[in-house]
């Protein structure tokens, strides 16, 4: 009887701890899930379709978290300075997004990937806004990831095979580690060249994938974030077209 007992005592004590050790580990969880959420920067999106964000993740090194709004999640983003080239070679910089409300896209001309998509959706955009009383005042800005390949007559190139209304879409381009910079500083994200994966250069030859921010940034006119928008989701992008207007008004 008493072995009984005492068995039944082992296996209540072995139950309870079993109990507390998953409740620390699910705890534990919870807390790394948060850190991880904060601090991560995941290289690609689970689909595979190109990387996830940096800033979708709530952290990077571009985030001034002290200038954060609670009605605004990505205000702690804001693009940083930087010197580029348009698409007839006029040199620009980070004042380009100062005093406007405009959508910001990352490409490079020999993407053979999402940038096609993002083009055409940045097309609508622009199509969508241009009679819009409130919503024509927004700029579109895409900016090579390539820049030494895609040159100002590239990007031209590029911009008019879309449609693009030079007054109101514009495309930079310009050194690539300036790029890196903007991008890094700006949303925290890490520019990177697949070297197992080759798409086909604007001359011919086979260079190496880059894995670039592909979803729609909406940046204000003080050059912080307002939002990100997934381009392949109607919904949000006519969130991203609401969230232009509420910015313009």
């Amino acid at each position: 009887m008493m072995h009984t007992r005492h068995a039944r005592g082992s296996v209540r004590s072995f139950l309870l701890l079993f109990v507390a050790a998953i409740a620390v580990g699910t705890a534990a969880g919870l807390i790394a899930g948060k850190i991880v959420g904060r601090r991560g920067v995941p290289a690609t999106t689970a689909d595979g379709n190109g990387p996830q964000d940096a800033a979708e993740a709530g952290g990077g090194a571009g985030a001034d978290q002290t200038d954060g709004s609670a009605d605004n999640p990505y205000a702690g983003f804001r693009i940083a300075d930087f010197r580029l080239l348009d698409q007839d070679g006029i040199s620009v910089d980070e004042h380009i997004f100062d005093g406007h409300v405009t959508v910001l896209t990352f490409f490079f001309t020999s993407c053979k990937g999402p940038c096609p998509e993002i083009a055409k959706v940045m097309r609508d955009i622009q199509d969508r806004t241009a009679d819009d009383p409130v919503a024509s005042g927004l700029r579109l800005v895409s900016i090579s990831v390539d820049g030494g390949r895609d040159t100002p007559a590239v990007i031209r190139s590029f911009g008019e095979s879309y449609g693009a209304d030079p007054t109101r879409w514009r495309f930079l381009t310009g050194s690539p580690e300036v790029v890196r910079e903007l991008v890094k500083q700006s949303i925290g994200f890490e520019l990177r060249e697949q070297d197992d994966v080759q798409v086909q250069a604007p001359d011919g030859s086979a260079m190496n994938n880059i894995l670039h921010p592909t979803r729609l940034l909406l940046v204000g006119p003080d050059r912080r974030l307002i939002g990100l928008y997934w381009y392949t989701d109607p919904a949000q992008v006519d969130k991203l077209i609401d969230d232009a207007r509420e910015a313009l008004g």
